[in-house]
């Protein structure tokens, strides 16, 4: 026994006793320089820990601790980079959603609201003579001049369609 007192049964389960310097010291070679960043050693688990794992038991319902990245993670495996492009993950339930939702009343007349795309998309219908423009949500004639010229015809902006010129009639002498 040491004059401080100290024998091997103090030492605990990760660490041993030196009978020399009559102290303990770890089992492993870990020491302060081996923790990352976000960790400090500690002497009595010869252990790397978060210096943050007190905010353990602030993850929430739908968040774990997680130990390696001293972090609150979701339960459900959801990250930043599992939403794609459109759309973050909300951290207080992790799930995915529109950045800005406030976005999905401010739709123009024939626009309506996209949950995957998170923004506003045309959602008019146009008679079948006319096809859709979706960069401005205007009905537009199939047809129209150069189409009609092509297959020697007029364009008729009225009907959206090509018509023919009546032949005219050859006058008889």
């Amino acid at each position: 026994v040491c004059k401080n007192g100290l024998h091997a049964a103090g030492c605990g389960p990760h660490r041993v006793f030196n009978e020399d310097l009559c102290s303990c010291s770890c089992k492993s070679n870990i020491d302060s320089s081996s923790c990352a960043p976000h960790k400090v050693f500690n002497q009595d688990s010869c252990n790397c820990e978060c210096k943050n794992n007190h905010n353990a038991s602030r993850c929430g319902p739908h968040r774990v601790f997680h130990e390696d990245s001293c972090s609150c993670v979701c339960r459900n495996g959801l990250n930043s980079s599992s939403c794609g492009l459109h759309k973050v993950l909300e951290e207080s339930t992790c799930a995915c959603a529109c950045p800005e939702p406030t976005q999905r009343d401010s739709c123009k007349p024939d626009w309506g609201w996209d949950e995957h795309r998170c923004r506003c998309v045309c959602q008019k219908s146009c008679p079948n003579n006319k096809q859709l423009n979706m960069a401005n949500c205007q009905c537009e004639c199939r047809a129209h001049n150069t189409s009609c010229l092509s297959r020697g015809m007029k364009f008729s902006p009225q009907s959206c369609s090509c018509y023919r010129l009546p032949h005219p009639r050859s006058e008889e002498h």
